[in-house]
Order: structure tokens, then C-alpha cells, then sequence
């Protein structure tokens, strides 16, 4: 099986080494960068959401916040 995935990925570099369709090699690294971007993302289960929530809420409460408009004009700058 492992074979198999190697041999894979060798024909699928050489088509794309091949290519002559820049629309097509740009839709390919869109591809792949959305993908690797996507495989970051690790959900939260419901205990950690509901822990956020209230530590968020506990950093409200004492004043650990940044308002909207502040962050825009420190940002502006």
C-alpha cells in the first residue's frame, strides 16, 4: 500500500511538472494551499467552546478587553 501511494504521488509531480495550462498550475496551488490550510484547523470540542465562553466573559467582567474602534485606530497608524 505504501508503494502504491509513492508511486502515486511520483506520477502525479511529473504530470504537474509537465503542465503547460497556467490556469490550471495556479487552481493547483490554490488547491493545495486551502487544503494544508484546512488540515491546521483542529475543532474545539463543547467542553473547551463553553471554557472559552466563560473565560471570555471572566476577561470582560475584568476589564481584559480592547474595544473595536481603539484596535481600529492603533491598526491605522
Amino acid at each position: 500500500m505504501e508503494i502504491d501511494i509513492n508511486i502515486r504521488k511520483i506520477n502525479l509531480a511529473k504530470r504537474i511538472l509537465d503542465l503547460k495550462d497556467e490556469f490550471l498550475l495556479e487552481n493547483l496551488e490554490l488547491f493545495f494551499s486551502k487544503t494544508i490550510s484546512e488540515e491546521k484547523i483542529i475543532p474545539m470540542t463543547q467542553r473547551e467552546y463553553v471554557e472559552r465562553i466563560e473565560q471570555s466573559e471572566k476577561d470582560f467582567a475584568e476589564g481584559r478587553f480592547i474595544v473595536a474602534e481603539d484596535l481600529l485606530e492603533k491598526y491605522k497608524k
